[in-house]
């Protein structure tokens, strides 16, 4: 209640709260509720029978809390595993094993008696394999990085200011565009950190290639010792034109798979081959032939091949027609 004065008019003014506040201060709250009070009429979509067996906590009292129960046979005390194919193998053993243990309340049957027996029962499984993975929608910077997890993930430049849905595994990172996996990252569980992959950077390159001696994606070796002694020749022979050289070669990896690349890099580096044409040369020659490039001493087979080819064909030419 207020008292105020307009005009020489002197009035009363009562003030009361919005709406939703009154109606809560009507129904008392806050207040202490028990479930056997709850009227259960008023959501007929809640399963009476499940809640209150649930707020029993009977689950407890058998012992029927699977996550713990399989903590206490499993994992204690914790394998002493690097990888997560170990992890399975280990756990796909112990279970093994369990389902020969017998149930003192099951008249001495073992538990994997009484799963066989249970399945029949069971529910069919979906039709499409579950994803143990947490999805989060997100969009990508300007500078083609996403945040998830305290982390920024990068994703290709030509995928910037898009919508990216994150699918976080226990081991990776997808990140997926239009339902299609663009990138795919080993997740990283520390906090603020960039994990980049080069080859979403190398577009740039065409417009800024100094960006490749100060862009963070490029720093230290990220494709290995031998493109970056492919660099330095490249650099030391042609200077500012041999980093555009060496550019040209990291885009073959927007036409090509990564293995076959780096090979081709490795064999013009031993071959001491070093532009852009002998790398693309040598990725044609293993992409042609589906060999791997061997170093041999003396004349390749292909090269002998060639000349004795040629030589027949002269000879053919320089004979005399027969009539």
């Amino acid at each position: 209640m207020v008292h105020r004065e307009r005009g020489g008019a002197q009035g009363v003014f009562v003030l009361r709260p919005p709406l939703p506040q009154r109606g809560v201060v009507c129904a008392g709250f806050p207040a202490e509720k028990e479930l056997d009070g709850f009227d259960f009429g008023a959501i007929p979509r809640l399963n009476k029978k499940r809640i209150l067996n649930l707020s029993r906590c009977v689950w407890v009292e058998g012992r029927e809390n699977l996550v713990k129960l399989s903590q206490r046979r499993f994992m204690t005390p914790l394998p002493a595993v690097f990888r997560l194919e170990d992890l399975n193998a280990h756990l796909q053993s112990e279970i093994e094993r369990d389902l020969g243990r017998t149930r003192a309340r099951h008249q001495g049957r073992t538990i994997g008696e009484l799963l066989a027996e249970g399945q029949e029962r069971f529910l069919p499984l979906p039709p499409a394999p579950f994803e143990t993975c947490v999805s989060q929608s997100t969009f990508a910077s300007k500078q083609s990085l996403l945040r998830f997890d305290r982390n920024d993930y990068s994703v290709p430049v030509e995928y910037a200011h898009h919508q990216v849905l994150v699918k976080g595994f226990v081991d990776r990172v997808e990140l997926l565009v239009g339902g299609k996996v663009v990138a795919s990252h080993s997740r990283d569980y520390r906090s603020d950190r960039y994990v980049l992959d080069p080859r979403h950077f190398i577009r740039l390159l065409e417009r800024k290639p100094g960006g490749i001696h100060n862009a963070l994606p490029f720093k230290g070796e990220p494709w290995g010792e031998d493109f970056e002694v492919m660099r330095r020749e490249l650099e030391y022979r042609y200077g500012g034109e041999g980093t555009k050289k060496f550019i040209r070669v990291l885009l073959l990896f927007d036409r090509f798979e990564v293995d076959a690349v780096r090979e081709a890099v490795r064999v013009c580096v031993r071959r001491r081959a070093f532009s852009e044409d002998a790398v693309y040369g040598a990725l044609l020659d293993r992409l042609t032939h589906r060999v791997h490039v061997l170093e041999m001493d003396g004349e390749s087979y292909r090269l002998k091949a060639g000349r004795r080819a040629a030589r027949i064909t002269a000879k053919e030419n320089d004979s005399p027609e027969e009539e």
